[in-house]
């Protein structure tokens, strides 16, 4: 830490701090794209992470049964396993960071700007296999008879 805080008073054009702003949120506005959600320019955040709502996107992409059913199937740690597991994925869970239960962190400072498109896509891949669990869990609703 000593190292970085003497490199920032040496560095007093400030030309790396901008180049390294400008850096993660080139990879912030790329995540944003893969997600097909608009970007907003937030000054006071350092962009090194971005807390993105699970199960707001999900809504928005397969509507408010599927999310209630989301919720009452699985717990909110389940999506960051899933993506840790299947896509080696790592991102961190919303609530350690008193975000809402279904949200996860990304972190914005280690990987190149072509990655996190791909972790973008990821996360919306995984929406969509929760959305076949969900349709496979109606349609197996309506073949089961009803009680009498």
């Amino acid at each position: 830490m000593a190292v970085f805080s003497l490199y920032n008073l040496l560095d007093k054009d400030g030309i790396y701090c901008t180049h390294i702003r400008q850096l993660v949120i080139r990879r912030q506005q790329a995540l944003y794209a893969a997600l097909g959600e608009p970007w907003r320019y937030d000054p006071p955040s350092s962009h090194y992470y971005t807390t993105l709502d699970f199960a707001q996107l999900c809504e928005a992409r397969h509507g408010a049964a599927m999310v209630a059913w989301l919720r009452a199937t699985f717990e909110p740690i389940d999506v960051v396993v899933r993506l840790a597991l299947r896509d080696g994925i790592i991102l961190l869970p919303g609530r350690g960071f008193e975000a809402p239960d279904w949200c996860v962190r990304v972190s914005l400072a280690n990987l190149p700007e072509a990655a996190y498109t791909i972790v973008g896509r990821a996360i919306l891949e995984q929406m969509g296999r929760y959305n076949d669990l969900y349709m496979e869990a109606q349609a197996t609703a309506q073949d089961e008879p009803a009680a009498t």
